[in-house]
């Protein structure tokens, strides 16, 4: 419990390993990225992925400001008492893992953040792509598991059926049909000061001190190419990368990417 709030986070490796934390997008959840996570426990890493309030199995709330989501975060890493850890973080996750690192700067050692594109203009393809997302949910579910893979093939042709398959058993079976189990709180999407306007997280990108890997995916529908430098200047201490092969969806469409990408900046001088 944290704030009166129940959280859920899954773990891989060994206890006592060197943890690293991964924090998920917007409207997605731990279980998606498991792949990712069991492969750089390989490595010999503890990998700890924590559900954000509202989504998952995470208790929803009526605050999902980035001050609520900061909040949580600093109690989380209190209670497991991580100290200075690395962590990777996909979309708006990397919001909130900039806030972290510039609030407490003794909680993170290396930070790598996927496709957010931090204080600049979403890409003119971003509406398409939420649009997209959407249809992933509908309100009458699936029929089957099988139809939801072929509607993501269909959505993101860049998705690997695996992936997809494994993200599939989020499905449960209700009156005939298949409705996600812990879909997000419908209220998340649109919250009030769900994310910090866009001065403030420039601002908050020059107050992180920890080494800063800024990754934009090779085909990204919210982060467009041109605004990549740019994004990495806002940090006192980033490099640049893309990842190749993959969207927005780096779960379904490049996960092993993900896992090569973060294995090399991971090992670099703290």
């Amino acid at each position: 419990m944290l704030d009166a709030l129940r959280f859920r986070y899954r773990s891989w490796g060994d206890a006592d390993a060197d943890p690293l934390v991964f924090l998920h997008g917007v409207l997605m959840y731990a279980d998606p990225y498991d792949s990712i996570a069991e492969q750089l426990s390989l490595t010999g890493r503890r990998v700890i992925l924590l559900d954000m309030r509202g989504h998952g199995q995470t208790d929803h709330s009526s605050d999902y400001s980035w001050e609520a989501c900061e909040q949580d975060l600093e109690r989380f890493w209190d209670e497991l008492g991580l100290g200075a850890v690395d962590v990777v973080a996909h979309s708006w996750g990397a919001e909130h893992a900039c806030h972290l690192a510039a609030q407490r700067p003794d909680a993170i050692k290396r930070l790598m953040i996927i496709d957010n594109p931090l204080g600049v203009t979403p890409s003119a393809e971003a509406p398409a792509f939420w649009a997209k997302a959407a249809e992933l949910a509908p309100a009458d579910g699936y029929a089957s598991r099988e139809e939801f893979i072929a509607a993501a093939q269909r959505l993101f042709p860049r998705a690997q059926r695996d992936a997809l398959a494994s993200h599939s058993f989020g499905l449960a079976q209700r009156d005939g049909r298949f409705h996600w189990q812990w879909a997000p709180d419908p209220l998340v999407f649109a919250a009030p000061g769900r994310n910090e306007p866009a001065e403030g997280i420039r601002d908050t990108c020059r107050r992180v001190r920890c080494p800063v890997s800024v990754v934009r995916t090779e085909h990204s529908e919210l982060f467009a190419a041109v605004d990549l430098d740019c994004v990495v200047n806002f940090f006192p201490c980033a490099s640049g990368e893309v990842l190749p092969d993959s969207g927005h969806m780096i779960m379904w469409e490049n996960p092993d990417g993900v896992v090569a990408l973060a294995t090399r900046f991971l090992s670099s001088p703290a």
